[in-house]
């Protein structure tokens, strides 16, 4: 028979406890739209489907389990089909670069101070090409280096005007 320590039980039977608290981890809401009035309730549901509020401006989680709930609708009258729409709130490429943070400066002060942002680079500005070796690579990246000083520069300047 193996003897166990006591610690290493209860760390043990902590770690079950908190697994299985984590199963119910997801947000559960219920959306009911009355078809007759138009109007649409947003419910935010515990575990057990019970509802614990009311949500005024509801803003639904990722992987959150919805459910739709239609009242007064004639099936013979209505077809009703359910769509799932994905949003993505950041778009690809939006990081930053000088050209957004020009763009944006320029979107402050109107065109007064008459940057021409159009001509910057989106991307590869501070970067060179991956696994490049030689006299090319090094004229690149010192190519690269007067770029971005170049940018740099003029960017200390508009901050400074």
């Amino acid at each position: 028979m193996i003897n166990f320590p006591l610690k290493s039980i209860s760390a043990l039977i902590l770690l079950t406890i908190f697994n299985n608290s984590s199963l119910y981890a997801q947000e559960r809401y219920k959306i009911t739209y009355d078809y007759k009035t138009e109007q649409i309730t947003y419910l935010s549901l515990d575990k057990n489907n019970i509802v614990k509020d009311t949500l005024a401006q509801p803003k639904l989680k990722r992987n959150s389990l919805v459910e739709l709930q239609l009242k007064n609708v004639n099936p013979f009258a209505v077809k009703v089909e359910t769509n799932v729409k994905e949003e993505n709130l950041i778009q690809a490429g939006q990081g930053f670069n000088f050209s957004s943070l020009l763009g944006g400066i320029n979107s402050f002060t109107g065109n007064n101070l008459n940057l021409n942002t159009a001509n910057l680079p989106d991307t590869g500005l501070f970067s060179s090409d991956k696994g490049t070796r030689g006299i090319d690579a090094a004229q690149n990246a010192v190519e690269d280096i007067n770029t971005t000083m170049t940018t740099i520069d003029a960017l200390k300047t508009t901050l400074l005007s």
